[in-house]
Order: structure tokens, then sequence, then C-alpha cells
């Protein structure tokens, strides 16, 4: 086989050549205030070290910062702001606008809002303005909320999304397992958190076809005994009915 004609059959099983594999790309040195860099093009995946001059902090944590440049980009652009204003503060279980410059000048206040379940207990008014640190956390569980809903057998809850807190006066529902009902004959049954409890959840059992007909049959003797002030006491499981009836005291 001649040389040319090797050259051909190289190419055509190695399109990759005439194309060539995507690179990632250099990032260039960014420009920066009141601060210093090296002034030179970064290869993909190497970090940037920059520092600020005196009476400037980095605009992320720490006197000397790094920035990493992924495929161009640099990680954040490098700044230097001045070393009284703030950083957005930690917030647990909590929020706040973001700022459009990342950061947040000195006497600035922030708004923090408070994920339902928590409260603000830290010793700042709202709205909060920043302190000379950066970090921040002010939330707490309120004292009025409450924890996750207690399990029922034989029933989910269904209409919230799992969490470990709720907010005081929240509601949650729940549904019996297919075949199962309330102690009302339903199959659903609502609990509400109140000052830091919930109310009595439901029992889900099963209500079979022997019990329905027992009430309905019974339905008016049921009437007369409640008006003669008489409580009458019922299980009804697994097609066995067990009754007692109680005089008032």
């Amino acid at each position: 086989m001649s040389v040319g004609r090797l050259g051909f059959l190289f190419l055509l099983v190695s399109p990759g050549l005439l194309q060539g594999e995507a690179q990632a790309l250099p990032c260039p040195a960014p420009s920066l205030n009141n601060g210093f860099l090296h002034q030179e093009m970064h290869p993909d995946g190497e970090e940037l070290t920059y520092a600020c001059d005196t009476g400037f902090k980095p605009i992320v944590e720490g006197w000397w910062a790094k920035s990493k440049c992924q495929n161009g980009k640099w990680s954040h652009v490098p700044q230097c702001i001045d070393e009284r204003s703030c950083l957005p503060p930690a917030v647990q279980n909590g929020g706040f606008p973001v700022s459009r410059t990342g950061w947040h000048e000195d006497g600035e206040s922030v708004r923090i809002t408070c994920h339902d379940g928590y409260e603000i207990t830290s010793d700042y008014a709202e709205p909060f303005t920043s302190p000379a640190s950066p970090l921040l956390s002010v939330q707490t569980e309120s004292s009025s909320a409450c924890g996750e809903p207690p399990p029922v057998q034989h029933a989910v809850v269904t209409n919230v999304e799992y969490r470990t807190v709720f907010a005081a006066n929240a509601e949650v529902e729940y549904e019996c397992e297919d075949g199962y009902f309330t102690q009302e004959g339903g199959t659903k049954k609502s609990v509400t958190c109140s000052s830091g409890r919930w109310t009595e959840g439901p029992t889900c059992s099963k209500w079979t076809q022997s019990c329905d007909m027992y009430f309905r049959e019974y339905s008016l003797f049921l009437m007369y005994l409640r008006l003669m002030c008489c409580q009458f006491v019922f299980h009804c499981q697994q097609e066995v009915i067990q009754q007692l009836l109680l005089p008032c005291l």
C-alpha cells in the first residue's frame, strides 16, 4: 500500500484530527481596582490569587482571595470593596433580597424575612443594618411553631411537602389508607399547629359493610339514647361489633 493511501486511511478513521477537539478556553487577567494581581492569561482550571490595598477587602471571605478559571470565565469577578462594607449575611432559616453588586455598603439596611416557623431573636432591629462582621445568623425556631406532624397508623400527610418545622396555625391533612376510615366515617382529617402542639389527629380503622349496616339500622335507637343522656360506646372492626351502654353520671 502506498504512503498516499495510508495517509488517506488515517484521515478517515481519525476525523477528530481534521476538526480538532474542543478545548477549554483560558481566562484573561481581570481588571482590578484598589488591589493587585498578576496581569497575564490563565489556563482553564488555574486559580488566580489577588489581594486588596489598605482600607479595602476582597468580595469573598479572607484578606487574600482566589478565583478559578472555568472555561474562559472566572468563578467570581475579582473585586476590592471598602473594608467597612459587608458581604451578604449568612442567614439560617430565612432570606433577604439579593444585592445587585453582591455586597452591601456600610450603613445599608437588609430586611430579613424568616421562613415559616422561625422568628428573629437577635438584638438587631428589623430592618437590619449591617455591622462590621460580614456573617450573621439571626433565626431560631419560634416557640409557637410545631415539629413534624405525628405519625398516624394507616394514614399519610398529603397536602404539604416534608419539612421539620411548621408555623403556628399551619394545617396539614391526613388521608387514611384505602379501606380505612376516620372515626367520623370519612377518609381525611386535618390537624392544626396550636401553641407549639398539633391538635388531635385521626384514628384510621377498618369500616366494614356490616358496621355500616349496623349504624343505618340502629340510627334512630342511637338518637334516642343520646336524648336520654346516655353514652353509647362502640368498637367496630373486622366485622365484629362490640357495644356498651353507659348511663350518665
